[in-house]
C-alpha cells in the first residue's frame, strides 16, 4: 500500500512536465599532447576557465593555477566535494556502469554514424543521453527550464547554502535517473541556482569533460541560432536568453565537440507564441539520433503533433522509454525495430498512456534489462531504426 501511495504522488509530480511556460588566466591554459590524440598539425589550447568553475562546482579539483584554487581549500567545499564522490561512486556503479555493456552491445552501430544527438524534453539531463550517445558531434538539448547564468563562486556569499542547492538539483537524477519537472521549477530557479548551466556543467565536468567555452546561442526571428563568438573571453557576466553552447574537449582527443541547451516550449502553442523555434527545429540535419527519456508522454498528445512530426521526420534512429512517440505513429515499412526489456503499463498516473500495439510487439520471451530506464522499475527500451 505505501509503495502504490508512494507511486501516485510521484505521478502527481511529474504530471505538469508536459505544460506550457512561456580566470583562469591564459597562462593557466595547457595544450593537449600530441600523443595523445590523432596526429593534428594544431592541438587544442585548453582553456581552464570554464572548466575550473564547472569542476569545482562538481566537487573536482581545480587547475593549480584556477583563482578558484583557494576556495577549493575550505573546509565547506571539501565536505561537499567528499559527499559528491560519493554520491557520483554509487550513480556510477550502480546505473552507469550497469548500462554501458547494454549500449556497447546494442548501440555501437548508432553511435558510429550519430554526428547530431536530439533529446526533446530534456531537462538537464546531460548524463543519460551522453552515456548512450557518447561519440556526437553536436548534442541539442531541448526544455521548458531557463538556461540561467555561469555561476560566478567568488559571488556566493553563502557557500553552505549553494552547496545544499547543488545537492538538491542533482538528486533526483542521481537517485531516480530522471528530473521531476515541477520539483525543477524551485530546484533551478532560486537565489543560489539560476537555470540549466550549473546542472549541466556538474554533469559534464564529472563525466571527465574539459569545458572549453560557454557562450550564448540565440534562435533569432529568422529561424535560425544565432551563436555570440564576441563573448568568447573568459567572463561569467555573459547574458543569455534562450539558448547557450557549451564547447568540450573528451579526454584524450584534440576535437571541440558542442552542446546546445534551448529554453523552448515545444508544445504547439508555444511553436505559435516563438515560430522562430519550430522553424529552426525543421532545420536540423535529417540524420539524427533522437533521445527521450520520461517526457511525461507528451509525444502521445495531439498538442504535441508538431515536434512529434519533427522528430520523425528528422530522426535516423530514435531511442526512447514508452514515454516518447507512441508506436502506432511509425509506419511499419519505414522503421525496423527493437525491442529490450519488458514493458508492463506506465506508473498510475499516466495508465491512460497504454499502448497496447506496443506490448504486442515485444516478444514474449522478452528478458529484463537489468537497469531503470525511465519512470518504471522494470523498464524498457524501444529503439527504431529508418530503413535505408
Amino acid at each position: 500500500m505505501k509503495t502504490r501511495l508512494l507511486v501516485l504522488m510521484l505521478g502527481i509530480a511529474l504530471i505538469s512536465a508536459c505544460g506550457n511556460s512561456s580566470k583562469d588566466k591564459t597562462d593557466g591554459n595547457d595544450s593537449i599532447p600530441n600523443d595523445s590524440v590523432a596526429q593534428q598539425e594544431e592541438p587544442i589550447v585548453l582553456n581552464n576557465y570554464y572548466n575550473d568553475i564547472a569542476r569545482y562546482v562538481a566537487g573536482m579539483p581545480v587547475s593549480d593555477s584556477s583563482e578558484l584554487k583557494e576556495l577549493t581549500e575550505k573546509a565547506e567545499w571539501k565536505n561537499y566535494s567528499a559527499e559528491l564522490d560519493k554520491n557520483w561512486a554509487s550513480f556510477q556503479t550502480e546505473k552507469l556502469n550497469v548500462m554501458k555493456p547494454w549500449i556497447d552491445k546494442e548501440l555501437g552501430d548508432i553511435n558510429k554514424s550519430t554526428k547530431t544527438a536530439f533529446y526533446p524534453f530534456s531537462g538537464p539531463d546531460f548524463a543519460y543521453m551522453y552515456t548512450f550517445l557518447p561519440d556526437a558531434e553536436r548534442y541539442y538539448m531541448v526544455a521548458l527550464e531557463p538556461v540561467g547564468i555561469i555561476p560566478n563562486i567568488n559571488k556566493i556569499n553563502n557557500s553552505a547554502s549553494f552547496f545544499g542547492a547543488m545537492h538538491n538539483a542533482i538528486r533526483d537524477n542521481l537517485n531516480l535517473s530522471f528530473y521531476i519537472t515541477k520539483s525543477m521549477k524551485s530546484q533551478m530557479n532560486n537565489d543560489q541556482i539560476k537555470g540549466t548551466i550549473p546542472v549541466l556543467l556538474f554533469f559534464m565536468a564529472r563525466m571527465d569533460l574539459h569545458i572549453q567555452n560557454i557562450v550564448p546561442a540565440t534562435i533569432s526571428k529568422d529561424g535560425t541560432l544565432e551563436v555570440n563568438d564576441q563573448s568568447a573571453s573568459n567572463s561569467v557576466d555573459k547574458k543569455f536568453s534562450n539558448g547557450v553552447e557549451i564547447s568540450f574537449v573528451k579526454p584524450g582527443e584534440n576535437k571541440l565537440r558542442k552542446l546546445y541547451y534551448l529554453s523552448v516550449s515545444i508544445r504547439n502553442d508555444g511553436f505559435e507564441n516563438m515560430p522562430e523555434a519550430e522553424k529552426y527545429l525543421k532545420s536540423l540535419p535529417t540524420d539524427m539520433s533522437t533521445f527521450v527519456k520520461s517526457s511525461s508522454y507528451c509525444m502521445h498528445e495531439d498538442k504535441y503533433n508538431k515536434i512529434r512530426e519533427i522528430v520523425l521526420s528528422h530522426s535516423k534512429y530514435l531511442i526512447q522509454d514508452d514515454s516518447g512517440v507512441p508506436f502506432r505513429f511509425f509506419k511499419q515499412d519505414e522503421w525496423d525495430f527493437g525491442f529490450y526489456g519488458i514493458y508492463t503499463r506506465p506508473i498510475p498516473v499516466f495508465s491512460q498512456f497504454y499502448q497496447d500495439d506496443l506490448k504486442n510487439a515485444f516478444p514474449k520471451n522478452a528478458q529484463k534489462l537489468g537497469f531503470r530506464f525511465g519512470y518504471n522499475e522494470e523498464s524498457s527500451i524501444f529503439v527504431a531504426k529508418r530503413k535505408k
